[in-house]
């Protein structure tokens, strides 16, 4: 499958500034997936505040989520995206998803054992928020009550259609996650340094090398701060495309860009 039909995703520490963090993370995967320098990327807001590249990563699709503790940054070459990324923490789980969210869900959730709901209530969670996003209405005029899919999604990290809405397929990735590893560097030197035709996807092919890891899960590294401990992140993104259903999600799970490299606010 050529790489624009692959939607990548990015997670790493938030680091101080999570906002930076999220924006140097996406500069850097756009440099490395576009073969690009990452001088010629810039990040733009649209109206409604959905990040945009502009200069040589125009027409690459990008989503941008700060969880508490995490960022993640998802690329799509398919059509509008989004990412949410959640840190799974204590809440009364059962109450809110009675008074929020659609009534199967809501059921699904009590019937998980009690030390497990947390987690349910959080992968539907990112679900909506993801779907929002990618539909560009956040989680406005009902988007609470907006029907997901209810775990488990399946092994394979692709996108699954969402019945509730025509053209939009949901990834909830599952498994352990790795240490985190090193963000792939971008390229750098003028654009003639660089051999014609559509570059080769560097998130693509087997899960080996510096971006090793399989999906979300617990994470322990001490990169991710002591409010984290084992804690386990939710990660869910959509992509709004005819061609989305089927398509492959590659995730990665990096180290923070160091400060020097981390991209105005």
């Amino acid at each position: 499958m050529p790489a624009p039909a692959r939607t990548t995703v990015l997670v790493a520490p938030a680091g101080a500034d999570a906002r930076r963090t999220a924006h140097a993370l996406l500069l850097d995967a756009a440099g490395a997936r576009l073969a690009v320098p990452r001088a010629r990327l810039r990040i733009d807001h649209e109206p409604d505040g959905r990040p945009v590249l502009t200069g040589a990563g125009a027409g690459l699709h990008v989503s941008v989520s700060h969880g508490r503790g995490a960022v993640a940054v998802a690329l799509s070459g398919l059509g509008p995206v989004g990412v949410d990324v959640e840190a799974v923490r204590a809440l009364p789980a059962a109450a809110l998803a009675r008074r929020w969210f659609d009534p199967a869900e809501a059921a699904w959730i009590e019937r998980q054992p009690e030390e497990d709901r947390a987690a349910a209530y959080f992968r539907l969670w990112v679900q909506k928020e993801a779907v929002g996003k990618a539909l560009g209405t956040g989680l406005r005029g009902g988007g609470m009550r907006r029907a997901v899919l209810l775990p488990p999604l399946g092994c394979a990290p692709r996108l699954v259609p969402l019945p509730a809405e025509r053209g939009l397929a949901v990834c909830l990735p599952g498994g352990p996650a790795p240490a985190p590893v090193p963000v792939l560097s971008p390229v750098s030197g003028p654009a003639s340094d660089r051999s014609s035709g559509p570059a080769p996807d560097p998130f693509s092919g087997p899960f080996s090398g510096p971006f090793s890891g399989r999906s979300s899960g617990p994470f322990s590294d001490p990169e991710f701060g002591p409010e984290f401990g084992p804690a386990e992140l939710c990660l869910a993104v959509a992509v709004r495309s005819p061609y989305a259903a089927g398509a492959p999600v590659v995730v990665r799970y990096c180290a923070a860009p160091s400060p020097a490299t981390a991209a105005p606010s």
